[in-house]
């Protein structure tokens, strides 16, 4: 069973974890890949499964440019949370066609 952790993390701990000087740059990199940030007191936060969710999907999509009929393989010996595991299985889901190249479709909507 998939169970997600509804830890949150403020964008000021994000900025510092992520590097960057200001909050307004991680607000950017938040919206642009489309995670809801939430008001608590005077900061802003997201939930860290979110977080790790998109880092994971940036990776993949990655490795299935590099390796595209092995990338599957390659993530389960690098990832070691099987929830994770399960979450990109069941968003990039993918079948093979007559014994050949397996065709990668992305199972949710951009």
């Amino acid at each position: 069973m998939f169970f997600l952790n509804i830890l949150i993390i403020t964008v000021s701990e994000l900025t510092k974890e992520f590097g960057y000087r200001q909050n307004e740059t991680t607000v950017k990199w938040l919206n642009q890949n489309n995670i809801e940030t939430h008001k608590m007191g005077r900061d802003l936060a997201v939930y860290r499964w979110q977080i790790d969710l998109k880092l994971n999907e940036l990776s993949v999509e990655k490795l299935q440019r590099i390796y595209p009929t092995k990338w599957m393989d390659i993530y389960k010996k690098l990832q070691t949370d099987s929830e994770m595991i399960e979450a990109i299985s069941t968003i990039y889901s993918y079948q093979e066609r007559n014994n050949s190249i397996p065709q990668f479709v992305k199972s949710r909507k951009k």
